[in-house]
């Protein structure tokens, strides 16, 4: 008895059958789907523990915000801190566009032809 006619090649990988085509790609999708469905749950999670976090914190930061604020209206801020909010609009930023242009801005425009 002789090779079968469909021999493949000596140095050619070997060919994967239907049933192992098949069987590694339920393989893959039951892995795709293992996955999706830990990230589900961990997103889950992070919104649950969010919304607990936020259920508590957010009502006491705004009743320490309206404190706050109560607060500053009846104590004024000291004289010493005043001209430290209130300076004028030249001294709050260093880097402030100037209204003249450059020295050499005037040089880079092109002439006409005479």
């Amino acid at each position: 008895m002789g090779p079968p006619a469909h021999a493949e090649p000596a140095g050619a990988p070997p060919v994967a059958t239907t049933d192992e085509l098949r069987r590694a790609a339920l393989e893959r999708s039951a892995r795709r789907n293992a996955e999706v469905a830990r990230r589900r749950l961990r997103w889950r999670w992070v919104a649950w523990a969010v919304y607990k976090l936020l259920i508590w914190t957010l009502p006491l930061l705004l009743l320490a915000e309206l404190y706050w604020a109560l607060w500053l209206r009846d104590h004024p801020m000291p004289e010493a801190l005043q001209p430290l909010l209130h300076r004028p609009a030249s001294t709050r930023s260093p880097h402030a566009p100037s209204s003249s242009p450059p020295a050499s801005a005037g040089g880079t425009q092109p002439q006409g032809d005479p």
